[in-house]
């Protein structure tokens, strides 16, 4: 990945959207992709496949420019954000995947521990 400053040739503004991993697509490192499902306010989506490696250089590339654009303070506060963003999305995969292991029934499995065929709630 290379810096850039060339313009695209559509914006698509995102309002939302989710991540994953995409572990058929590794990146030269052997790492999962990263897998980006973005929305748009006018209801459009988009999916976006990143080599693991890519991903880090481009959002390290983004606190580069409010570095050198906006001051080092704001690329400071860019990166807190994507800190703090890791460890509340880790903590939710975590305790999804403690049900996920805990559920006593393949709906359950399936469904995080939301749901049961088996009628029964999954000890703690």
């Amino acid at each position: 990945m290379h810096l850039r400053r060339t313009a695209p040739s559509q914006l698509f503004v995102v309002s939302g959207g989710g991540a994953g991993l995409v572990p058929d697509l590794p990146c030269e490192h052997g790492l999962p992709s990263v897998s980006l499902h973005l929305f748009s306010q006018s209801g459009k989506d988009i999916g976006i496949v990143l080599p693991t490696c890519a991903a880090a250089q481009l959002f390290g590339a983004a606190a580069a420019f409010l570095e050198v654009h906006v001051n080092k303070e704001t690329a400071d506060e860019f990166v807190q954000h994507l800190t703090e963003a890791r460890a509340a999305a880790a903590l939710e995969l975590h305790t999804a995947k403690q049900a996920a292991e805990a559920a006593c029934c393949e709906a359950g499995l399936s469904s995080h521990g939301r749901e049961h065929t088996c009628r029964t709630t999954p000890s703690a």
